[in-house]
């Protein structure tokens, strides 16, 4: 049997997306799921297509990340249930993020060479959660965290609008300044 690191990196690299499962909402917000024998991840994404959460479930092991909040990290149990029937597994949160739970799941993405952005997405928040605290004082969670490019646009377009609005109005002052002067 492989060590549990190998394990936990083979159950990553065979994570593969359940489509059958995905889910869209009357919003146009979705749910995917990847799964594989040891893995497990569910991502929200909003209606505009930005992730909103995933939840990676690793062994026994709960990794969550939030555009909110950032990376929190667990543990998943079964237990409970009764004579019915089984329970839905039961996740208890650490107070803090636990860096060993986050280690070992960065250790199991380490060597994913994939291209599903889904899961790209978990390993660059798993290793830029590694960075720890930014120069504001912030802890980096993940690109998604940034602006939306479109807005960053829109936001540089309504900017030279205004600027050129400004710098006509200013042109024409200066010219009515002008011809007052030459007309006295």
């Amino acid at each position: 049997m492989p060590p549990p690191e190998r394990r936990l990196a083979a159950a990553i690299e065979s994570l593969t997306r359940i489509r059958v499962a995905d889910r869209t909402e009357r919003d146009g917000s979705k749910v995917v799921w990847h799964q594989s024998a040891g893995a497990e991840i569910v991502s929200w994404v909003d209606p505009t297509g930005f992730l909103e959460r995933q939840e990676l479930t690793l062994a026994q092991e709960h990794v969550l990340w939030t555009r909110e909040w950032g990376l929190r990290t667990g543990t998943v149990s079964d237990d409970g249930g009764s004579g019915a029937g089984p329970c839905s597994a039961l996740v208890k949160l650490d107070v803090a993020p636990s860096e060993e739970r986050l280690e070992r799941a960065r250790a199991a993405f380490g060597g994913y060479a994939g291209k599903d952005k889904y899961l790209l997405h978990l390993r660059t928040a798993l290793f830029a959660a590694r960075q720890g605290p930014d120069d504001e004082g912030g802890y980096v969670r993940t690109l998604a965290n940034q602006p939306d490019p479109r807005l960053r646009r829109r936001r540089q377009l309504t900017t030279a609008i205004f600027l050129g609005v400004g710098l006509l109005a200013l042109a024409a002052v200066a010219l009515l300044v002008g011809f007052s002067l030459r007309g006295s």
